[in-house]
């Protein structure tokens, strides 16, 4: 159904002429991108708190991950006047072990709740580091914004499901729902790792990842179609939607 909702409205947008009814058709399009959302984060949620999230783990370039972000979330910053910088630390092997689709769900997720609280003038930085501990090598994601800061009394319930970051010192068009911070924690401890939070009120905001480092195996031969690829878009935006979006989508129409 929101499928149908979101491409009939792309269509109307396309062979209206401009007036009233094209921005009829626009209010169509976003209220439905904001359903969609809702509805993924809800079926992502559900499925790993019942543990019926499986990893499909391939081998994942660390230079292509970084081109993502910058190429998805680059000209958002641009247009609201925020610095993106987005690298990886040389120490990294060229290649990874991991579920992509997940990886760039936490990534995404993480960048996105950056840029929505970090005001024009602002920058947000993420690096992809290697760190060594006594269990051995970890992959380390850190997303660190200049906005307003989390009040450390939301700080303690940030990552459970409905708990939004907001103050009056946090403010935003855009409060969500609560849910990515949670789909986040839930990610990144079936990964077998760790989220911490750093921030305090008018110092920024500081995301840290750590995973088990790991690379593929010996016995790993990739195939030309074996690569996940980029996060789908929806034919009236372009926001990527969720890596479980063609099951969703299977699921709605259930």
């Amino acid at each position: 159904p929101l499928n149908a909702i979101l491409g009939m409205s792309e269509q109307l947008r396309e062979t209206l002429p401009p007036g009233a009814a094209v921005q009829q058709a626009e209010a169509i399009s976003t209220a439905g991108r904001g359903m969609l959302r809702l509805v993924n984060d809800l079926l992502d949620l559900s499925r790993m708190e019942a543990g019926r999230l499986e990893l499909q783990r391939t081998a994942v370039p660390v230079a292509g991950e970084m081109d993502l972000i910058r190429s998805l979330f680059g000209p958002r910053a641009a247009e609201r006047g925020i610095t993106l910088d987005a690298a990886a630390s040389a120490n990294l092997p060229p290649v990874l072990w991991l579920d992509e689709g997940r990886f760039r769900q936490i990534a995404n997720n993480l960048v996105g709740n950056a840029l929505k609280f970090t005001p024009a003038g602002g920058a947000v930085r993420i690096r992809l580091e290697r760190a060594e501990n006594a269990a051995g090598s970890e992959l380390v994601l850190e997303v660190k914004d200049t906005g307003c800061g989390i009040p450390q009394e939301v700080q303690a319930g940030i990552f459970q499901p409905y708990v939004q970051g907001l103050s009056e010192n946090r403010p935003s068009s855009d409060p969500g729902t609560g849910l990515g911070l949670a789909i986040v924690r839930q990610l990144v401890q079936l990964m077998q790792g760790t989220v911490s939070l750093q921030s305090q009120p008018g110092a920024g905001a500081t995301f840290r990842i750590t995973l088990p480092l790991q690379l593929p195996p010996e016995s790993f031969e990739p195939l030309q179609t074996s690569r996940a690829p980029a996060p789908a878009m929806t034919a009236a935006s372009a926001e990527p939607v969720s890596p479980l979006a063609a099951e969703h989508t299977a699921a709605l129409q259930r």
